[in-house]
């Protein structure tokens, strides 16, 4: 009898699985290091907590991905003033390299709540959007980031440097039909059949073997 082709997705062994559908967003929560630039004081270290989101989380060659980052109110840019609502407009840039290489521009809109004197500095949400040039890892690192604060008797303006910024999430591409991880063409099994795969530890998931996600491919041979 011939070979039994099986799907696994990249998850490590023992853990809990969840596989989303193609297109689902791609979202991760971290905190980045920030050297900025702050009048009168001078160089001000900052960790700023985010969530960043990307969709579709597995883009093709073409096709247009959506960043929207969302970040907490960072008390190392607290002010020594108050600032007027609506008055707090941030924009940030994020890095491609990989199967990518491209800058995306990330902008949210001048709408803040008043902000008391010593209070963290809110940063709100940004959005962004990006092309994916061609199929494979794209790889989304943290670039620079910029407060600006409309104020009288003059605006504040605030510029902040990653300190060696790590990835924050990685995208995966792939072409319909392309080459598993095993080397084997792109010779199609998908008849709808549901594939048990075992994770270890006694758990077990089904898994479509037409879902159209990012998986290593696994050969185990069967006996007669």
């Amino acid at each position: 009898m011939r070979a039994t082709r099986t799907l696994a997705a990249s998850v490590p062994l023992g853990l809990a699985a969840a596989f989303a559908a193609p297109g689902a967003a791609h979202a991760v929560d971290a905190g980045v290091e920030y050297t900025c630039q702050v009048p009168v004081a001078g160089a001000t270290k900052a960790v700023v907590a985010l969530s960043l989101t990307a969709s579709p989380a597995n883009p093709g060659a073409g096709e247009t991905v959506t960043f929207a980052w969302k970040a907490e109110p960072v008390a190392q840019l607290a002010g020594p003033v108050a600032y007027d609502a609506n008055s707090i407009q941030v924009s940030a840039v994020l890095v491609l390299s990989g199967a990518t290489t491209a800058t995306v521009q990330l902008s949210g809109p001048r709408t803040n709540a008043a902000v008391p004197a010593g209070s963290p500095l809110p940063l709100g949400e940004m959005t962004g959007t990006a092309t994916v040039g061609a199929d494979g890892q794209t790889v989304v690192t943290p670039g620079k980031l910029v407060v600006d604060v409309q104020r009288q008797p003059r605006p504040i303006s605030v510029a902040c440097e990653p300190v060696n910024p790590a990835p924050l999430l990685t995208l995966e591409s792939a072409a319909d039909g392309a080459e598993g991880a095993d080397g084997a063409a792109g010779d199609d099994d998908s008849d709808g059949t549901v594939l048990p795969i075992a994770l270890g530890g006694g758990a077990v998931v089904l898994v479509a073997a037409g879902a159209g996600v990012w998986m290593m491919r696994r050969r185990a041979a069967t006996r007669t």
